[in-house]
């Protein structure tokens, strides 16, 4: 990566992840998107658990081979996802507009460890969550990605 990597502190997780910025986006960015990230309101955190619990009944569905956590198949709310899902990293997009702050995080999950999960925010609003493949918050295909906010 041609830019800044760090770490920084992810409260709705409570832990330490990395940080990802491109040489080009001002400090006063990084740290409004990181702000934003650390000030989820209850909305996108419900929209963010809804999108990845449809994720994960999709892929146990699709490959029910495969032997997942009991535990998965038993949730008894949205909410109760967030156990199954380990953030890593923050990206900052380049920005379109700098009033507009976005959120792109890189994920392990417990129910598609080959693939890994991404989740896009742009302007307060959940845009993308699937299978990681790199997309940017400021993507306008994002419904042709798999992306569960879509389906």
């Amino acid at each position: 990566m041609d830019g800044m990597e760090g770490k920084i502190y992810f409260t709705l997780f409570d832990k330490f992840i990395g940080l990802e910025v491109d040489k080009d986006i001002p400090i006063e960015y990084v740290e409004k998107c990181v702000q934003n990230l650390n000030s989820l309101n209850k909305d996108i955190i419900s929209d963010i658990c809804k999108y990845s619990v449809a994720f994960c009944m999709d892929t146990m569905e699709d490959y029910d081979e495969v032997n997942y956590s009991n535990a998965l198949s038993k949730l008894t709310c949205d909410n109760d996802i967030l156990k199954f899902i380990q953030p890593i990293s923050l990206t900052v997009d380049v920005p379109k507009h700098m009033e507009i702050s976005t959120i792109n995080l890189y994920c392990k999950c417990a129910w598609d460890a080959d693939n890994d999960m991404q989740i896009l925010i742009n302007n307060d609003k959940v845009v993308y969550v699937g299978v990681y493949d790199g997309l940017n918050t400021w993507q306008s295909n994002l419904a042709e990605w798999g992306n569960y906010v879509s389906v």
